[in-house]
């Protein structure tokens, strides 16, 4: 008699976390090949609905996170014309983004780097 499971909804709490860690510990004490048959046996319409939905469940945070990335991304500050470090002159620059926001050509921003 072959099971057919997907992965099972998420149990909260105390207990399911007790539960959780003793499965992962009977899983992980078998061998490779009852891992592997244990894996084969799962319902593959299974897996897809529970990745569906926990994919459908973390979107908002997704979108969240991506929409903070991209207003990060509008507050840095314009391209100058020539590199931000005080005496130089060159204008191939690149954005440095760590500690100090600036725009600095390669040498200053290997130095900047360098440096933390």
């Amino acid at each position: 008699m072959a099971k057919s499971v997907g992965r099972p909804a998420r149990k909260t709490g105390a207990a399911a976390a007790k539960e959780r860690a003793a499965a992962k510990k009977r899983y992980r004490s078998k061998s490779v090949s009852e891992r592997q048959a244990i894996v084969k046996n799962r319902s593959k319409a299974a897996q897809k609905k529970a990745d569906d939905k926990r994919y459908s469940k973390s979107k908002t945070k997704r979108d969240a996170y991506h929409r903070d990335q991209a207003k990060a991304k509008t507050k840095a500050p314009k391209k100058p014309a020539t590199c931000q470090q005080r005496g130089c002159k060159r204008t191939d620059i690149e954005f440095h983004h760590q500690g100090i926001d600036k725009w600095l050509c390669p040498t200053h921003h290997a130095a900047a780097r360098r440096s933390k």
